[in-house]
């Protein structure tokens, strides 16, 4: 059985990595991190964010066990990856479940004096 303790804090790592990701372009730079091993001035140029922007999101992301740093470029830790690989089927989800709302959405169903 856990306690409230831990219980407490298991919860705010769950926020603080929620928040590092809820931001627009902290999302799009864990994604092109994801997608290549890229020195801090490529993902700068590649994402057309401010230094100050790419340091404060990437700091955030280093925080919370995301991404890290080796030979001078940014790389997902394997915590980073197996929440890429969520975020990933996440998005494989969501489009399933639109595309199935709409084709529900056009199906017609004729009715007959008997459906009441």
């Amino acid at each position: 059985m856990y306690s409230k303790k831990k219980d407490d804090s298991k919860a705010l790592e769950v926020v603080h990595i929620i928040h590092a990701l809820s931001n627009d372009s902290s999302l799009l730079l864990f994604d092109a991190v994801a997608d290549s091993d890229g020195t801090s001035d490529l993902l700068i140029s590649k994402l057309n964010l401010t230094r100050k922007q790419f340091y404060s999101r990437m700091s955030s992301l280093i925080e919370c066990g995301l991404v890290r740093r080796k030979n001078r470029k940014y790389i997902l830790t394997s915590f980073g990856k197996i929440i890429y690989s969520l975020i990933m089927n996440l998005k494989k989800s969501s489009e399933f479940y639109l595309n199935l709302k709409t084709s529900n959405n056009n199906i017609c169903f004729e009715r007959t004096g008997n459906d009441y």
